[in-house]
C-alpha cells in the first residue's frame, strides 16, 4: 500500500502500548506506527487499507485451568489463570500486530 505513512506515537500512546504488550516489543524507544494518507491511493482502491489481518485469542487447556473449570470457577478466575499460563488476549494480539 503506497499511502501508508510511518509516524512516532506520542508518549501517552507509547506508554499505553508498552504497558500492555511491552514484553513483545524489541525497540521500545524507537516505536513506529503507521497511518494511512487521507483518501488512500490507487494501490488500496482509495479505501485506506488493503487486505485483512486476523485477531486471535487461543485458550490452551492446562491442568490448573481444567481444575478451576471443574470447580465452576468464575470467568475472572479462569481468565486470570489462562493469562498466567501464557494466553495472549485478543486485545493484546491486536496491539502486537499494530506495533510489529
Amino acid at each position: 500500500m503506497k499511502c501508508k505513512q510511518q509516524y512516532a506515537p506520542d508518549m501517552k500512546i507509547r506508554e499505553f502500548i508498552i504497558g500492555k504488550v511491552g514484553r513483545y516489543i524489541k525497540a521500545k524507544d524507537d516505536m513506529k506506527l503507521f497511518k494511512v494518507k487521507e483518501g488512500g491511493c490507487d494501490s488500496c482502491n482509495n479505501t485506506g487499507y488493503l487486505g485483512r489481518v486476523g485477531l486471535y485469542e487461543v485458550l490452551e487447556m492446562s491442568d490448573k485451568l481444567e481444575s478451576l473449570m471443574l470447580k465452576n470457577a468464575s470467568r475472572l478466575q479462569l481468565e486470570i489463570q489462562a493469562v498466567g499460563d501464557g494466553m495472549v488476549t485478543i486485545k493484546e494480539d491486536a496491539l502486537i500486530k499494530v506495533v510489529l
